[in-house]
């Protein structure tokens, strides 16, 4: 009797941690994707509503003074679903001189210097697209960056 009630005793566990196992997977897979439905309406939120965000993907300025030019490395990112449009990009250096800029891509429009004030105009930073600023400066310092578009999300200031 005792071997018999061992194996029914057996199977009803593995019947109980089958039914629990099962139970857990389609819960988690109900989760994921009520996750990715929200996700998805979100997106086309976003899209109806032609918003689009810029961040600042990378900054890089030398944490030290040196006799030598400082680098203002500064990288902008698209991360949005639509195209970000009229942004205008304003750097504004304080009173550190500032020697040169460039600007990748070019998209075929200048930047400005003015009391050491960097402004930069774009009319349409396309979807997933970066700018790369690189400034040779005096001082390694900047006041701040800000960064406002016709249709971003939120002004980006640093």
């Amino acid at each position: 009797m005792d071997g018999k009630s061992g194996f029914w005793g057996v199977i009803i566990a593995a019947i109980i941690t089958g039914g629990i196992s099962y139970y857990i997977y389609y819960d988690n897979k109900k989760v994921e994707e009520k996750k990715e439905k929200d996700m998805i309406a979100k997106i086309e939120k976003e899209k109806r509503n032609s918003i689009a965000r810029i961040y600042i993907d990378e900054l890089f300025l030398p944490s030290i003074y040196t006799k030598l030019d400082s680098v203002l490395y500064l990288k902008l990112s698209n991360d949005s679903f639509n195209n970000a449009k009229n942004l205008d990009i304003k750097i504004n250096f304080g009173g550190t001189n500032v020697n040169n800029c460039e600007i990748q891509p070019n998209l075929n429009t200048k930047g400005t210097l003015d009391n050491s004030i960097f402004k930069y105009s774009v009319k349409e930073l396309k979807i997933k697209d970066s700018i790369y600023f690189y400034c040779t400066l005096s001082n390694p310092i900047f006041d701040n960056i800000l960064i406002n578009g016709s249709n971003l999300k939120n002004d980006i200031k640093l």
